[in-house]
Order: C-alpha cells, then sequence, then structure tokens
C-alpha cells in the first residue's frame, strides 16, 4: 500500500508524496483504507489533470475576442462530460459523497457544466477539502503482505477456533500495532492451549476456561507423561505420537 503523507518524512521528499499539498496531506482512517488502496487516488489525480487539459486546448471553444467571450463548443462539452463522467465515478468509489452530489447534478443538467479553468477549480477544491479530513494509513510493503492474511486450510481445519485469532494479529502486525499483534498472538496460543487440555481430558474444580495456562499445561504435561508410560509398555517407545481429534499428531516427548 501506498501512502499520501508519512509523519516521518520532511521537506521535498515529503511535497511529491503529497498531491494536495502539505497542508492537507493526513493518515487515512484505517477502516477507509481497508476499501482502497492507493490507486484509486492516482486515479483520480490523473483524471483532474486530464480535464484540466480541455480548458487550455483552444479548439474546444467558440470565442469572441473582441467581446472577450469564450464558451466550450460541442466537442469540447463532450470531452467535459466524458472527465465529470470519470470523476463522479471516482468520487463514488472513494466515498466523497459532497463531490459526488455536486458532479451528478451538474452532470444532470448539461447547462450547467463548467466553462473555464477557474469554474472547475470549484470542482477540484470541494475534492481537495473532502480528502483533507479523513485519514490514510500508510502500510509498509514488508508488512502488507499480513493484511488479511489467507491461513493455510489445514490450520482452519485444525484449529478453527484460534483461526480468526491469528489473522487479527497478521492485521495487527501490519498497521504496526505490535502489542495489539502479540495479544491476538497470545489469546490464539490460550486458545490452543485450552482445547488441548480439553482433548486431552484435563480435568478442574471449575470450567477449564477459567484455568491458567500453567495448571493446563502441568496437567497435560502428566497426560504426556502418562502416554510415554503406555508406549513404553507397548513397545512403541519415545518417539511416538498421539493423535489429538484429528488435529496435529502430538509428539511423546
Amino acid at each position: 500500500m501506498l501512502t499520501l503523507a508519512s509523519p516521518d518524512v520532511e521537506g521535498e521528499q515529503a511535497a511529491w508524496l503529497a498531491p494536495w499539498g502539505m497542508e492537507s496531506a493526513r493518515l487515512w482512517s484505517l477502516w477507509d483504507m481497508l476499501k482502497e488502496r492507493a490507486e484509486g487516488f492516482i486515479e483520480l489525480g490523473e483524471a483532474i489533470a486530464d480535464a484540466k487539459v480541455i480548458f487550455v486546448m483552444d479548439d474546444n471553444f467558440h470565442e469572441k475576442k473582441e467581446l472577450g467571450l469564450r464558451w466550450l463548443n460541442e466537442k469540447g462539452r463532450k470531452e467535459v462530460h466524458s472527465e465529470l463522467d470519470r470523476l463522479l465515478s471516482l468520487a463514488k468509489r472513494l466515498d466523497l459523497p459532497t463531490s459526488t452530489k455536486l458532479i451528478g447534478r451538474r452532470l444532470g443538467s448539461g447547462e450547467k457544466y463548467p466553462e473555464t479553468m477557474e469554474e472547475f477549480s470549484i470542482f477540484v477544491e470541494v475534492m481537495k477539502d473532502e480528502l483533507s479530513t479523513n485519514l490514510f494509513l500508510f502500510v509498509p510493503p514488508h508488512r502488507s503482505k499480513y493484511h488479511q492474511y489467507l491461513l493455510p486450510n489445514s490450520v482452519l481445519a485444525s484449529f478453527p477456533s484460534a483461526a480468526a485469532e491469528i489473522a487479527e494479529a497478521g492485521n495487527a502486525y501490519a498497521y504496526g500495532l505490535n502489542s495489539a499483534c502479540v495479544f491476538h498472538a497470545m489469546r490464539a496460543a490460550e486458545i490452543g492451549v485450552r482445547c488441548l487440555g480439553e482433548d486431552l481430558g484435563v480435568k478442574f474444580p471449575f470450567d477449564i476456561a477459567l484455568a491458567e495456562w500453567h495448571n493446563i499445561l502441568d496437567q497435560v504435561d502428566k497426560k504426556n507423561k502418562g502416554e510415554e508410560g503406555l508406549a513404553e509398555g507397548t513397545g512403541q517407545g519415545k518417539g511416538a505420537t498421539v493423535s489429538i481429534r484429528g488435529r496435529d499428531a502430538i509428539p511423546i516427548l
């Protein structure tokens, strides 16, 4: 994912990262960014640049120089309509409601197309104002691969109750929320420990969900040692495995 601005970047380098200017270059909100990658914002900038070209091309206008009059001809109006339609699509895609209404109204009335660069600048200013009120999250490439990470089917099948926590740990890591990443990873491990205890028949005077990890693991260790003795008695010996309800085999230590 790309960013329009990064708090760690200053000076000339920051300027090219912020196409709307430094004042309005801020972080986009995480949840908005999940809906749209940076390509949409780049396309918006390209569409604005393309539309501006229309207003500097003489062959798009009728002109009466002696009266100081200049207005779009048929060719120019068609090009403006096409670019406004493109901007409308992008405004909807990027969730810019005010820009969507403004452009939509102008498209609905062919008599209200912008006739000059100054008039078109009103559209640009509205979009800039809307963009400046949002936040934009920067996710470095080396972390972005963990965003909405697709877990292998073997993990989903073996540990379905922990899969959501594992996925959230990946998301938190992608967003640079390291404490949250550890929290979700530990939650996944906690679920795994509890499931292991339940499958091995670990019992407490209370619900196993209320048991501390070390208590569950102590009981698992006792069960494991019991399985080791059983395996030795049957000639399997150390290195044998115990199957836990279709989960990956647990080695006898």
